[in-house]
């Protein structure tokens, strides 16, 4: 296998991060991610969190939380439709994720939204 240089490893990291926001909404991870760019899982994972600063679980988590903000803040969605169109697998995780990330659940989020 050749070296790639590093101008080829910014397009590579370009490309799975436009694979997570095309498709944050399905399950998707790190064994799915280097399957569709035709790389090793853990050549991507350090790859990644050299290039991004973090795991690629963490930005895939946060990008559906930023996205979860955004449907939260711009319709009447319920917080369980929102779990769901953010490719979380329930509510409960969901809600635990929203918390770490901003520090409040997804509830008092909306009514401060409000």
């Amino acid at each position: 296998m050749c070296r790639m240089t590093p101008r080829n490893k910014n397009s590579l990291i370009k490309k799975a991060v436009l694979l997570i926001q095309q498709n944050y909404s399905e399950d998707i991870g790190l064994e799915w991610l280097a399957g569709k760019l035709w790389v090793n899982s853990s050549y991507l994972s350090r790859l990644f969190s050299q290039e991004i600063g973090q795991s690629l679980t963490a930005y895939i988590n946060q990008y559906r939380i930023e996205q979860a903000k955004r449907m939260i803040s711009g319709s009447n969605m319920k917080l369980y439709e929102v779990a769901e169109k953010t490719g979380f697998s329930s509510s409960i995780v969901f809600s635990s994720v929203f918390k770490k990330i901003t520090g409040e659940t997804p509830t008092e989020y909306k009514k401060r939204m409000l």
